[in-house]
């Protein structure tokens, strides 16, 4: 949720202490139209990012609404709509990242970690951040000092995973939860569970893979066409660099398709096309990196409906019969756990 109050003047986007009255302004109003006060299961975590939103910090505020419990409608869907042998799974993100009260149900950070930084490096003694901050015209900074750790802008509330094991309990569905620390790990196991799936279901499927990123990604398309997914985060160097990691290690695709989603701002935070490039160049026969989403990286962003047209219209040729049914709970917990023991994740 991003905006600026009416009325409000461009401010310098390096000052991030400007964005708190702004911030407190913006949580009493959403008091007084109700948002809060009227549902105390949510919380405001705001979150000022020069990597993200380049100038634009500068006159917007981001915001994002995070459930502390679960909401009725889902509760709801737990106990009365799932069939008989599903359950319930909690992906948790538990990157540390300093966090600042503002106050009940309002946090504030800076930088994200989805970048692929250290808190640390949002500074002016990292010379990348600080050709960032010139490209936008920008020589100051002065970023909080000594702020406690919490957990960044991509977890879960603390309160919510005891809500959904007790709604998991009141429906009599098994609860798995999954924590990890690097996204990648997450992406890779992910991939591989799904690379296992189309070979055990025994359709000539599973040789293809798309590497998406962020919100670029149709996973209705991926599956229509029987390929693997493997999922970037973002658009830095880490997860680029983590994907191509990941393809060395792989038994080779024949065709790799890359989705890079430009992320609108020019950073050395960022993966290059090249690098791109060095992902899909893992293909034995087809790599391709798509070009109209390469020809706008990285300042030009694209609907997030451009995926499910470029996979539409690169679907290999040889899909093979029918996709398989759902695939049951054990086998995916199985085959994550599996790879825990090797990428760092923990499923409980």
């Amino acid at each position: 949720m991003t905006g600026g109050p009416p009325g409000r003047r461009r401010h310098d986007p390096t000052r991030c202490q400007g964005d708190l009255p702004w911030g407190r302004t913006s949580h009493s109003r959403a008091r007084r139209c109700g948002l809060l006060r009227r549902s105390r299961d949510i919380t405001l975590r705001q979150i000022h990012d020069p990597i993200g939103c380049g100038a634009l910090s500068g006159s917007t505020l981001t915001f994002q609404i995070r459930w502390r419990r679960l909401p009725a409608a889902y509760r709801e869907f737990i106990r009365d709509r799932l069939t008989p042998d599903a359950g319930c799974l909690l992906i948790r993100d538990v990157r540390p990242w300093p966090v600042l009260r503002l106050a009940p149900g309002h946090t504030f950070q800076i930088g994200s970690p989805i970048h692929g930084w250290r808190f640390t490096e949002y500074a002016l003694d990292h010379p990348p951040f600080r050709r960032l901050l010139g490209s936008l015209g920008e020589r100051q900074w002065k970023p909080a000092r000594d702020w406690p750790s919490g957990y960044a802008e991509t977890a879960v509330e603390p309160e919510f995973e005891p809500d959904l094991h007790r709604a998991a309990d009141d429906a009599g569905r098994p609860l798995h939860t999954i924590v990890y620390l690097r996204p990648e790990a997450l992406s890779a196991g992910v991939a591989d569970l799904y690379r296992t799936w189309w070979r055990s279901s025994g359709a000539d499927r599973g040789g293809d893979c798309v590497v998406e990123t962020g919100r670029l990604l149709d996973p209705w398309q991926v599956l229509a066409a029987g390929m693997v997914p493997y999922w970037c985060e973002t658009a830095s160097r880490r997860a680029a660099g983590a994907a191509e990691s990941w393809m060395a290690a792989s038994p080779p695709f024949e065709s790799v398709i890359v989705l890079p989603q430009p992320p609108g701002t020019a950073c050395e935070a960022h993966a290059d096309a090249s690098q791109w490039r060095s992902i899909a160049r893992f293909a034995r026969v087809r790599p391709e990196v798509d070009r109209r989403a390469v020809g706008r990286y990285p300042t030009l962003p694209l609907p997030t409906s451009h995926a499910a047209a470029a996979l539409r219209a690169r679907r290999p040729a040889r899909v093979g019969p029918a996709m398989p049914g759902p695939m049951p709970m054990a086998q995916a917990i199985n085959s994550l756990r599996s790879a825990a023991q090797l990428a760092g994740l923990l499923v409980m």
